[in-house]
């Protein structure tokens, strides 16, 4: 069974944030397809929240994932904060800020080419101050991490090897022949010294 809105619950982990608040009324959001969220207004404060409602089993995964936004809210990335998180008899409920505006990637796909281009740089800036931060003690993807230049060529050369499959299969040739020129050129320039693997 999918896990269910019970607004009695719902109202009674928004209270622990918002002691005075009433539910008005809630939505289904588009996404979630693990966890339902829901847009819920309330008052006193009047304002919407974000509500994850999760199975029990996933409740590690949900802690996980609620580890990781509070750690990229406290280094200032555009992400929703935590209010919090109770987990009842058979699931729980998440209380998030809600963000309002619309999806990232369905912008993108309607967008012109220009506007494509300032999202894809504005998120490579994301990316790049994220991979910058140091990894928290409860990172657990520990099989992603790489000690040295050795293991990190490793496995880029196996990503490369995928993209390169899925480039091949699904777009025009000539993109696959300039990203099978570009990654090999990458692969060469940061080819390690000898040295690096002692």
């Amino acid at each position: 069974m999918k896990p269910k809105f019970i607004e009695k619950r719902v109202l009674y982990e928004i209270k622990k944030t918002f002691p005075d608040a009433n539910i008005i009324n809630y939505n289904l959001l588009k996404g979630g397809l693990v966890s339902p969220v829901y847009k819920v207004k309330i008052k006193n404060p009047s304002i919407y929240l974000a509500v994850k409602i999760y199975k029990s089993k996933n409740r590690k995964m949900i802690q996980t994932n609620n580890n990781v936004l509070k750690f990229l809210y406290k280094n200032d990335f555009p992400v929703l904060e935590i209010y919090s998180n109770k987990l009842f008899a058979k699931q729980g409920v998440v209380v998030m800020e809600f963000i309002n505006g619309k999806n990232a990637l369905d912008v993108y796909n309607e967008s012109s080419l220009k506007i494509k281009a300032r999202i894809l740089l504005n998120i490579g800036k994301l990316l790049r101050r994220l991979h910058s931060l140091s990894i928290p003690d409860f990172w657990v993807h520990h099989k992603h991490e790489v000690k040295d230049i050795k293991s990190w060529l490793k496995w880029n050369k196996l990503r490369i090897k995928k993209y390169l499959e899925f480039a091949n299969k699904h777009m025009d040739s000539k993109y696959h022949i300039f990203l099978k020129n570009e990654f090999r050129l990458f692969i060469e320039k940061h080819k390690p010294h000898p040295k690096d693997f002692l």
